[in-house]
């Protein structure tokens, strides 16, 4: 690639939309409110905007504090349902680009939790905006960092608008602990359609994402982009990688079907595709 091009901004912000992936993804509960995020205090997985925030110093509810950013209270009228995010969907950059035109998506809980028995690993498959994206796989023994989505019908629609590389389900007889609050044995997830990439036999663990007892190797996304590109287009430099690949659908879905070939499955039996 010529040097120059790298500089330009609108070429810039591709690279780093690819290379900076999981993004900013908060250490602790959260809620997403109207492009902003603010420490959550208490979680209510019934009714979300009953949800206690730290707002400028004061406690408030989410519900409060939504009105005063002229966020409608009227979009949490239908229980909530529960989803995992183990992904960008938990960072503020992914739901801010995901969200940030939808008034009625505004307002939303993102409880941190820990999931037993699975671990987040490099899905076999090259994203819209050319990063290799994550997806959950099974595996006994480990404990994960995520985050729990407590979103309403709109979030949800629209989540699964963002998510054509992903199956919606529900995944049962598991363990997610929240932080502020319980167990759950159940919970809406999306699951890769493609399979996890693999290199030398063995799924690919991403390194940003806290797990204990893992099993498989630990790699950064831009590792994980040169393994992607070491099968599908050996000698390009990454950044070509990457350009062609948002820059030409065909050639990048070309590449996601030599990666599948490789791939792994989820290993975890026991969830169920939900249609809407």
């Amino acid at each position: 690639m010529d040097p120059s091009l790298r500089l330009q901004p609108d070429t810039l912000a591709r690279l780093s939309q690819a290379k900076d992936y999981l993004y900013d993804i908060p250490q602790s509960s959260f809620a997403f409110l109207a492009g902003r995020t603010l420490p959550l205090i208490s979680v209510d997985l019934q009714s979300p905007l009953d949800s206690q925030v730290l707002d400028e110093g004061r406690v408030c509810t989410l519900r409060a504090c939504a009105v005063n950013s002229g966020v409608s209270s009227r979009q949490f009228a239908a229980p909530p349902m529960l989803l995992l995010a183990y992904g960008s969907n938990a960072s503020l950059e992914g739901l801010s680009r995901k969200f940030s035109r939808r008034k009625e998506a505004a307002a939303l809980p993102v409880a941190r939790a820990t999931l037993q028995d699975f671990d987040i690993v490099y899905s076999s498959h090259i994203s819209p905006y050319g990063a290799i994206p994550a997806a959950l796989q099974y595996c006994p023994g480990a404990r994960t960092a995520v985050h729990v989505l407590v979103a309403t019908e709109a979030q949800r629609r629209l989540l699964r608008e963002t998510e054509p590389n992903y199956i919606f389900a529900q995944l049962s007889h598991i363990g997610v602990q929240l932080d502020l609050g319980p167990t759950l044995s159940s919970i809406g997830v999306f699951l890769t359609r493609h399979g996890m990439l693999t290199h030398e036999g063995a799924e690919l663990g991403v390194a940003a994402v806290q797990t204990e007892s893992r099993r498989y190797p630990s790699i950064t996304e831009e590792r994980a982009l040169g393994v992607a590109r070491d099968l599908t287009a050996p000698g390009l430099d990454i950044d070509s990688f990457i350009l062609e690949n948002v820059n030409d659908v065909s050639l990048s879905r070309r590449r996601t079907e030599r990666l599948k070939v490789a791939a792994r499955p989820f290993a975890y039996g026991d969830w169920e595709e939900i249609h809407e």
